[in-house]
């Protein structure tokens, strides 16, 4: 759950201007943070982030701006951590 409230920051503090350098940016994160949390279970750590990733940025092309689109992926991604927790 930490590792996804860590990549719904990298949303919320991005300057991507389209979605694929927000899913550049979004991968980059996910690589910091196995390379940071080195001798935890990485495979399901990595695992956890493409989900997220996946889950949260899946709807992208239902909305007519590229703000839209960040807005609903910073929703889908609080959902899917909250999710996480239960």
């Amino acid at each position: 759950v930490a590792a996804m409230k860590a990549l719904l920051g990298v949303v919320q503090r991005s300057n991507a201007n389209t979605m694929m350098e927000l899913q550049d940016e979004l991968k980059q994160a996910r690589q910091e943070i196995l390379t940071q949390t080195y001798g935890y279970n990485q495979i399901a750590l990595a695992s956890g982030c493409d989900l997220f990733v996946r889950y949260a940025t899946r709807t992208f092309l239902e909305f007519p701006s590229f703000q839209a689109s960040k807005a609903s992926v910073l929703e889908r991604g609080q959902r899917f951590a909250s999710l996480s927790l239960a």
